[in-house]
């Protein structure tokens, strides 16, 4: 028992993170709410993310006439940031289905974002030669799973933590010594018994010598005695070196649960196992709904004394997904997780637009958006294709649609390249072709440690 409570104060000290952490991989850096609202976004619709700590995306429009980025966002997620240490990975993903809608969800979901954009050409819904700045938040109203998917996630989690302790590269030598600890443990034991009865033997001995009868008697009786302390000071001694050296067990045991990170992570991510269980752990809810604001303003010729109103929206995106989880341990490959989400949005807009150009007079009107999404992805690659209609309440004349196709792929963790081509909202020039990057940065580990620990 005292064993157990060192190892365990150790662990809490030494902040085991890869036994007792997740850390996501498949957080995205989301399309700043910042760029929907200009339209300056790879995509309009969205299928709600888990969002990163930190993340900064980089536009390049290809009509700039320049390779350089001159659109940039980012976002930031308070949860992980002010999250504390014992956030729970279901808790996260909401595998439990605690509610329908779980306000403390929306709170670990909730994401912060700054946008800006320089344009410096002539475009339908942008003026040329004026800086837009916006900002915006998103978060996660519904998240829900069905039976099978949550066992699927619950199951996972336990096999990953299972699986790290496994991979731990002391496992064997552990296992050793903690075949040696019982041997040692034993041997005290049995030594502890033969020197207490030889104790016990030994006081019956003194008492026979007092009340010996004859010297014959009285000599025999004290060589016994002789050879009894003889085994006491054998077991002593031999008792002293087994607590010795369980001492340099427990020393030895403390140590192995010290934490090798770089050894265990190149491990776990060479393990097709521990693959299998993030790509289970990481599948989409059945459905999610995620609501989001933002608030742009323009600034002409870039000064701020001139800066006006230039739109602000609201909306909501739900989306529909089927996860299909190939497991591929038999040909010795890591799982793949195909997923097909179907996702819907609708977006109230306020937006300032321009009668007349030439005493600049802007005039506020309402507009809806009203469109849908497919994306299809697999391993590192994401294609999809989105819809959107944009109604003006009072003037049709203003009404336009945006037909995109777009493909994102994974670098790495927490870096995303995007582009897409198609027709953007607008009547004149509105080609759009787009080719971007999103970075993701900061801490996205979570408990991993079971319930009751």
């Amino acid at each position: 028992m005292k064993t157990k409570l060192l190892i365990l104060i150790f662990f809490s000290t030494l902040s085991l993170w890869a036994q007792e952490d997740y850390d996501f991989t498949d957080l995205a850096a989301p399309s700043s709410p910042g760029f929907q609202i200009l339209d300056l976004s790879p995509e309009t619709i969205e299928r709600p993310k888990n969002p990163t700590e930190f993340a900064a995306s980089m536009l390049s429009l290809s009509n700039n006439g320049t390779a350089l980025p001159k659109n940039f966002a980012m976002e930031m997620s308070p949860f992980w940031i002010f999250k504390g240490d014992n956030t729970k990975v279901e808790d996260y993903l909401n595998s439990d289905n605690k509610l329908f809608f779980d306000l403390r969800n929306t709170v670990r979901k909730l994401s912060l974002s700054l946008a800006s954009t320089f344009n410096e050409t002539d475009k339908d819904a942008l003026i040329k030669n004026t800086n837009y700045m916006a900002v915006g938040f998103k978060t996660n109203l519904v998240s829900y799973r069905t039976k099978s998917n949550q066992e699927a996630v619950k199951k996972a989690i336990d096999g990953y933590r299972s699986r790290v302790t496994d991979l731990k590269s002391y496992k064997k030598e552990r296992n050793q010594i903690s075949n040696e600890k019982a041997a040692v443990l034993g041997k005290l034991d049995t030594i502890n018994q033969k020197k207490n009865s030889a104790l016990t033997e030994r006081d019956a001995l003194v008492v026979k010598i007092a009340s010996a009868s004859t010297e014959n008697e009285k000599t025999k009786l004290t060589e016994n005695l002789k050879a009894i302390d003889k085994i006491i000071t054998e077991c002593t001694s031999i008792l002293t070196d087994l607590t010795v050296r369980l001492s340099v067990i427990h020393y030895q045991i403390v140590q192995q649960y010290k934490p090798l990170p770089n050894e265990l992570l190149k491990a776990m991510n060479e393990d097709k196992e521990i693959q299998r269980y993030r790509g289970q752990i990481e599948s989409l809810p059945t459905v999610q709904i995620d609501a989001a604001y933002a608030y742009s303003i323009a600034i002409p010729d870039n000064d701020y004394e001139q800066q006006r109103f230039n739109r602000s929206g609201f909306w909501l995106t739900a989306a529909v997904n089927y996860n299909t989880f190939i497991d591929n341990q038999e040909k010795n490959e890591n799982a793949n997780n195909h997923r097909l989400s179907l996702i819907g949005v609708v977006r109230a807009i306020e937006d300032n637009i321009l009668k007349d150009t030439t005493t600049s007079r802007f005039e506020r009107e309402s507009c809806y958006d009203y469109g849908y999404k497919l994306e299809y992805s697999f391993k590192k690659l994401s294609l999809g294709i989105e819809y959107l209609l944009r109604e003006y309440k009072n003037n049709s004349a203003e009404n336009s649609k945006r037909t995109v196709g777009l493909l994102q792929y994974k670098i790495s963790d927490g870096v995303y390249l995007t582009g897409s081509y198609g027709k953007n909202f607008g009547t004149v020039n509105n080609l759009f072709s787009l080719f971007g990057i999103n970075y993701g940065f900061g801490n996205s580990k979570l408990d991993l440690k079971p319930e009751n620990q």
